[in-house]
């Protein structure tokens, strides 16, 4: 249900790895974006955020093993 959820939102939606690759985006994302779906995947997320999440979720990891 959550896949059907995320492909159908009204908000562009990307998965990113700990890389900062996308490895999934839902449709909107690419209709906000004007690129296919093949085009945003595996591509890296210029997202000016991404090193504050990727260390919160580094912080965080080891607290919830």
């Amino acid at each position: 249900r959550l896949a059907v959820t995320r492909e159908h939102a009204t908000v562009g939606i990307a998965e990113i790895d700990a890389e900062g690759r996308r490895m999934r985006v839902n449709a909107t994302a690419c209709a906000i974006t004007g690129r296919t779906r093949e085009e945003l995947l595996g591509a890296a997320a210029k997202c000016p955020i991404h090193k504050l999440m990727t260390a919160v979720t580094t912080e965080i990891t080891p607290v919830l093993a």
